[in-house]
């Protein structure tokens, strides 16, 4: 039987692009880092094939505490100014104790709130 190349091609497995080619739109809403998981290379291996993809993987996701709205944010200043943990805050949340501490320091910011223990803001 001769082998002709476009059989060698079909016996081949599919190459990473060719992988990410195949999912389609599907990749701009995935991170680097998710669509390396997807398609089982490297996220060094995605950043390199970057600038050949037709359709890009979409850019960093927004961190938790910079899509709380104001209200809650304040709310959570509330609680850890009467003493409540970081903690409990958390859990209530559902989220980490740093995303809750960002979003105290980015409220007492947005508010001219001083830091904690009555330090005074520096001015720049």
């Amino acid at each position: 039987m001769k082998v002709t190349r476009q059989n060698q091609k079909k016996n081949q497995p599919l190459t990473a692009i060719q992988k990410i080619e195949k999912l389609g739109k599907k990749v701009a809403s995935m991170t680097q880092a998710e669509l390396a998981r997807a398609i089982g290379v490297s996220r060094e291996r995605i950043r390199q094939l970057v600038p050949r993809m037709k359709i890009k993987p979409g850019k960093r996701i927004v961190a938790w505490h910079r899509t709380v709205s104001k209200p809650q944010r304040v709310a959570m200043l509330k609680m850890h100014e009467n003493g409540v943990p970081l903690s409990t805050i958390a859990q209530k949340y559902g989220v980490s104790e740093y995303h809750v501490r960002e979003a105290i320091r980015l409220t007492r910011i947005e508010l001219n709130i001083p830091r904690g223990r009555g330090r005074p803001r520096k001015n720049k």
